[in-house]
């Protein structure tokens, strides 16, 4: 995706001859890269956390907090791959392609509905079995 970037501004800059489709390739590419992400960095704790509340919530509430927050998130994660079914069920049946390149879209949104729900099984599994960063005293990465 970056050497596709750097080709396609290079020949623009150098030569006035991008590569077409260019824009096309590289949100397709990012699909994969972001949802293919999003299970792994949410098991690892990979993601950014900003604990504001830790230091104001006494610590009983704290984990319970924890589990709400998997909750609803698996539940938007839930969502965001139902839409992403549907979509992609749309996209197949019409044919759908970007303006500049003949790649059936639809490919890259079952991509994006595993990855959702790939994600919402992390967080109804720390739903479940809260992480022990989220105990009173436990450490943030």
């Amino acid at each position: 995706m970056m050497l596709l970037t750097c080709a396609d501004v290079f020949l623009r800059y150098l030569f006035n001859a991008p590569i077409e489709g260019t824009l096309d390739l590289t949100q397709m590419l990012m699909v994969i890269t972001v949802f293919f992400g999003l299970a792994y960095c949410g098991w690892t704790g990979g993601h950014v956390v900003v604990d504001l509340l830790r230091e104001l919530l006494p610590a009983k509430v704290i984990i319970p907090l924890a589990v709400v927050v998997n909750a609803v998130g698996a539940v938007a994660m839930l969502a965001m791959a139902w839409e992403s079914v549907q979509t992609s069920l749309t996209y197949m049946l019409t044919g759908e392609t970007p303006m500049t390149v003949l790649i059936p879209k639809y490919p890259f949104i079952w991509i994006a509905a595993f990855g959702a729900l790939t994600y919402a099984g992390v967080l109804l599994f720390k739903t479940v079995w809260p992480d022990e960063r989220d105990e009173p005293g436990g450490s943030s990465p």
